[in-house]
């Protein structure tokens, strides 16, 4: 990839836990699955 590629994730400063809980979510991932994979994260401090 080129460095003057466009990057949403780093254009819009969206941390890790975030952007793996907006991924989830548009994959089409039950949401029982998506609150233990947050509660996961708030827990870790990520």
């Amino acid at each position: 990839m080129s460095s003057n590629s466009f990057n949403t994730r780093d254009t819009l400063k969206v941390d890790d836990a975030t952007y793996t809980i907006f991924y989830l979510r548009l994959t089409g991932r039950p949401e029982h699955q998506i609150l233990l994979v947050e509660a996961y994260a708030k827990e870790q401090g990520l």
